[in-house]
C-alpha cells in the first residue's frame, strides 16, 4: 500500500471520527464551549473539523447526484452522520455551532 494510500485512509478515518463528534456535540443542547470544554477539545479545533465535516458532506452529495454506485460501509455510516446532522439543523432551524447561519 502507497504512503498517499495510508494518507488517504488515515483522512478518511479522521473525518468519520469528527462527524461523529460533531453530531454529538450538535445533539447534546450544549453550546459547542461547553461541549469542548467537556470533551477537552479547543473550539478553535471543533469549527475547523466541522467546517470538514460539512464541506465534505455537501462533496459527497454532489457525488452521488453524479456518480451512483455502491459504497463503502465507512462511506455509508459517513453520509448517514451527515444525514443526520443536516435533518438536525432543519428541524431547529438554523446552526447551533454559534455561526448564526439559518437553514434554507
Amino acid at each position: 500500500m502507497g504512503e498517499l494510500t495510508i494518507r488517504s485512509a488515515q483522512a478518511e478515518r479522521n473525518l468519520l471520527e469528527w462527524s461523529q463528534r460533531v453530531a454529538e456535540c450538535r445533539s447534546s443542547g450544549q453550546s459547542v464551549t461547553r461541549w469542548c470544554a467537556e470533551h477537552d477539545i479547543k473550539p478553535k479545533t471543533y469549527f475547523h473539523w466541522q467546517k470538514k465535516v460539512f464541506t465534505a458532506m455537501i462533496e459527497q452529495q454532489r457525488q452521488q447526484l453524479e456518480e451512483p454506485q455502491k459504497k463503502s460501509r465507512q462511506e455509508r455510516k459517513l453520509l448517514s452522520v451527515f444525514i443526520e446532522l443536516w435533518d438536525g439543523i432543519k428541524r431547529s432551524g438554523s446552526c447551533r455551532c454559534g455561526c448564526g447561519s439559518r437553514s434554507a
